[in-house]
């Protein structure tokens, strides 16, 4: 009679072994973020839900801004290591998309917009003319770009430049008002 006992045990410790399998095959993802995601780059609102795309996962962020005459830059990083940067710089009057491109980390085999105006962007890296009007004798013109550390694709890159260029171009200081 010791048989069916047995079989009983057997049959017990066979089910324990599938749910501790099953249990190490459920799906971690992962994912977390122990920070909130900012509503600005370089001081420039920008919305949420165009940053967090651009984010890591981790426990920390942090943000530095800074900037000189005609540059505005800013970095955040996630516990310690470059998640995105985002500048705005005054180039020359009639500078083309092009040079801005080449002198762009990221940018240099990007097709330039067919439009003015267009957003550029690769997979970690945006570019667009901030949009300050024109006035007479202006000599300079504004562009922003914004890169991404973890390449989160063209896409997001490209609204995000063109979320950071359009607020940009209403920032105190961006387009030499303020």
């Amino acid at each position: 009679m010791p048989r069916p006992r047995v079989s009983a045990l057997l049959a017990a410790a066979a089910g324990l072994v599938l749910l501790a399998g099953l249990a190490g095959c459920s799906p971690d993802t992962g994912d977390h973020r122990g920070y909130a995601v900012p509503g600005e780059l370089c001081d420039v609102p920008v919305p949420v839900s165009v940053i967090e795309p651009l984010l890591p996962d981790g426990e920390r962020l942090t943000t530095r801004s800074g900037g000189t005459d005609g540059l505005r830059t800013c970095t955040l990083t996630v516990d310690g290591d470059l998640a995105v940067s985002a500048k705005t710089e005054r180039w020359e009057h009639g500078t083309s998309v092009r040079k801005v491109m080449s002198a762009t980390p990221g940018l240099g085999d990007a097709a330039a917009p067919a439009r003015a105006g267009q957003a550029v962007a690769t997979s970690s890296a945006g570019l667009r003319r901030v949009d300050c009007g024109s006035a007479p004798g202006d000599r300079e013109e504004v562009f922003a770009t914004v890169r991404a550390e973890n390449a989160p694709g063209e896409s997001a890159l490209r609204k995000a430049v063109t979320a950071y260029a359009r607020g940009a171009a209403d920032a105190a200081g961006t387009c030499g008002r303020g």
